[in-house]
């Protein structure tokens, strides 16, 4: 897999969250993975973090942190960008490659230096503090944090240190293309990690295990890949994937309980949601689409948020959404009001306008019609809404982040098939 300097929090219809699911979807992600966020993507990046916080540690001027980071990035970037490998920004970092460079010929308004949140420092620093390898203040390595910094720094056997070259860029000498290529080739999100690193991951994740015993088993046992829920291409292997995920793991069966009945109510009200958005944007089309058997759908609902409800602690709603259909009357019409209430009021909550009311939408262009009638495609002729849900629920799949414990897995063991 490779991922662009672009990250899909989810799709495009979902990007403004319009029933806000993103609270509680991540704190059911943190019953399990606290330290990963829909941002992380890769274990090099931490190895990075760490090595340019090593070098800022000293710096006096803290009002400049953020841009003197970026300053450190930027080589790095623009040497992952030289090997064609895809890293966060990496079109910005392409257009710097092709002659020599130092950092006083880029300019201080570059689009570079526009967004500084958007970046290792941004995307990673709270990752960091989970893993403890920084302080709360996210600029201050721990223990294992220089040992990770220190091992990345010196990954290369031979020739000058990514240290030494990092304070060559920042006196502002001149970096050959040869050097940069070669720091993307040593240094980059695909290089080989150093044994260094891969102990000292192999010790972070050891502390965490001792810190969260709960969860320990998933990185004591990762998850076989051909277990990965993304191995599940269709309705009917995605239907297998939350019952092997238990028989995996049959400690954590409450947990991967509360989050499947999540993800169905999720899939149902997102789809009833855009369902009802489309039939008011784009006319007949839509209209009268949906379920086949749209109260006996909406009895299936009732009965899931009824069971979702019981889970106790590991239960996170939606500014009500679910105990309300919970307690709702089990039909379409009925659920369907529920949602739009919902929406109104959760948008209202955010100082936002509504996309939709009951009977005209608000704000045009939030549907996607090919997206839409792809589900409906998709449930067309589905007698049985066990079934019908059991499809909708492949289609609005979230991300539970086994993959990624996999990946981290993976990189301590020295396994390169981590890719960006």
């Amino acid at each position: 897999m490779r991922f662009t300097e672009y990250v899909v929090l989810e799709r495009a219809a979902q990007a403004t969250d319009p029933l806000g699911f993103r609270r509680p979807g991540g704190a059911l992600q943190d019953l399990l993975f606290p330290q990963f966020t829909v941002l992380t993507l890769h274990p090099a990046y931490l190895s990075a973090l760490c090595c340019f916080l090593l070098q800022l540690q000293d710096r006096p001027n803290q009002a400049k942190f953020a841009r003197d980071f970026r300053e450190l990035e930027l080589l790095w970037g623009i040497g992952n960008a030289s090997v064609e490998t895809s890293i966060i920004n990496v079109t910005k970092y392409r257009e710097l490659c092709g002659d020599d460079i130092r950092l006083g010929k880029i300019p201080a308004r570059h689009p570079i230096f526009a967004r500084l949140s958007y970046g290792t420092l941004g995307h990673y620093s709270s990752v960091a503090m989970r893993w403890n390898l920084t302080d709360k203040s996210g600029r201050n390595v721990s223990r294992h944090g220089r040992a990770l910094g220190e091992g990345f720094a010196g990954r290369r056997r031979s020739g000058p240190t990514l240290d030494e070259q990092l304070q060559a860029w920042t006196r502002d000498e001149v970096i050959t293309m040869e050097q940069v290529g070669e720091i993307g080739r040593s240094f980059g999100i695909q290089a080989e990690a150093s044994a260094r690193e891969r102990q000292t991951w192999q010790d972070v994740i050891d502390d965490w295990c001792r810190r969260v015993p709960d969860t320990a088993v998933l990185w004591r046992r990762p998850l076989d890949p051909s277990l990965m829920p993304a191995q599940a291409q269709d309705a009917a292997s995605y239907r297998q994937v939350f019952p092997k995920l238990e028989a995996f793991y049959p400690e954590l069966i409450p947990e991967l309980g509360a989050m499947y009945r999540f993800e169905r109510l999720a899939a149902a009200t997102q789809f009833v949601f855009e369902l009802h958005l489309a039939a008011l944007e784009l006319g007949d089309k839509f209209a009268d689409a949906g379920p086949s058997e749209p109260d006996a759908f909406a009895a299936l609902v009732v009965d899931t948020a009824q069971d979702y409800v019981r889970a106790g602690s590991r239960f996170h709603d939606a500014r009500n959404l679910f105990m309300s259909i919970a307690r709702g009357k089990p039909t379409y019409a009925a659920l369907k009001r529920c949602i739009i209430d919902h929406h109104k009021e959760h948008q209202s909550a955010k100082g936002t306008s509504a996309i939709v009311d009951h009977d005209k939408f608000l704000v045009s262009g939030r549907v996607e019609p090919k997206t839409m009638q792809d589900a409906l495609d998709d449930i067309a002729g589905v007698g049985d809404m066990t079934e019908c849900l059991d499809r909708l629920q492949s289609r609005y799949r979230r991300d539970w982040h086994f993959d990624k414990c996999r990946r981290w897995h993976d990189w301590a063991d020295g396994k390169q098939e981590v890719q960006a």
